[in-house]
């Protein structure tokens, strides 16, 4: 059951509010095809890998240096993540090991002193 947060990063929830509306996709258990092909008889075939892994990714949204200051904690680490997020295929919370592809921040413009960032993908793929 949903329980207002789709993610906790090593047990901080990253509030909603940064996320970019329409940004959230997680693709949960999904199974890595090692190797596949067809046969003489045109029958196809596949091996896959033992492990289900869920991949998750999302946008944080256009955000002032102030709002940076709240996000980047969640960023810094990108390696062996405790991940807690929620699955959407079976309606619950679901806990994993994870890493985060380095995030790139790229500034939109300064302003009154402060910075604002454009908005920024993360992506997760667990262990």
């Amino acid at each position: 059951m949903y329980d207002g947060y789709l993610i906790k990063i090593n047990n901080a929830t990253l509030p909603n509010r940064f996320l970019e509306r329409d940004s959230w996709q997680c693709t949960p258990m999904a199974r890595k095809v090692l190797d596949s092909f067809f046969d003489v008889e045109g029958e196809y075939h596949e091996y896959l890998a033992n492990h289900e892994r869920s991949t998750i990714s999302f946008r944080i949204r256009e955000h002032s240096q102030a709002e940076h200051a709240v996000i980047v904690p969640f960023l810094q680490n990108t390696e062996n993540l405790n991940v807690n997020y929620y699955n959407d295929r079976e309606e619950e919370y679901k806990n994993g090991y994870f890493k985060m592809d380095t995030p790139a921040f790229t500034h939109k413009k300064t302003f009154d002193g402060t910075i604002w960032y454009n908005s920024t993908t993360i992506k997760l793929t667990e262990y």
